[in-house]
Formats: structure tokens, C-alpha cells, sequence
């Protein structure tokens, strides 16, 4: 990486290292993603127990058809 010489450089390093105008972007999207994950893993979860009724009855449907 090339390195600014001289005072004007040093002022350049030492402004942007201290800029955070970017941060607050991110730790909304850093939010945002663990939210999504977060939704999603618990609609995993609740469509799973959801399903057990339905396979229970169709299994029990099933089985009344044979003699």
C-alpha cells in the first residue's frame, strides 16, 4: 500500500481513520441480517411443527383406505 509523505499525508491518514460517516450503514445492515436470519430459522422451525397435523391425517386417511 503506498504511504502519503509529508504532513498533508499524515492529516489524510488521520482523517480518514477517524471518518465514520459509513458506520451507521453498516450496523443497520449488520442488524438487518441477523434479523433475517433470525426469521428465518424460526419459520423453519414453525413450519415443521406445523406439517405434523397434516402428515398425521393423511397417514390416517391412507391407512382407512386399505381393507
Amino acid at each position: 500500500m503506498l504511504k502519503p509523505r509529508g504532513r498533508q499525508g499524515e492529516v489524510m491518514l488521520r482523517d480518514f481513520w477517524r471518518d465514520e460517516t459509513g458506520a451507521t450503514s453498516i450496523e443497520y445492515g449488520l442488524i438487518a441480517a441477523f434479523l433475517g436470519i433470525a426469521i428465518i430459522a424460526s419459520v423453519r422451525d414453525i413450519s415443521v411443527e406445523a406439517r405434523k397435523p397434516f402428515e398425521t391425517t393423511a397417514t390416517t386417511l391412507g391407512n382407512s383406505n386399505n381393507p
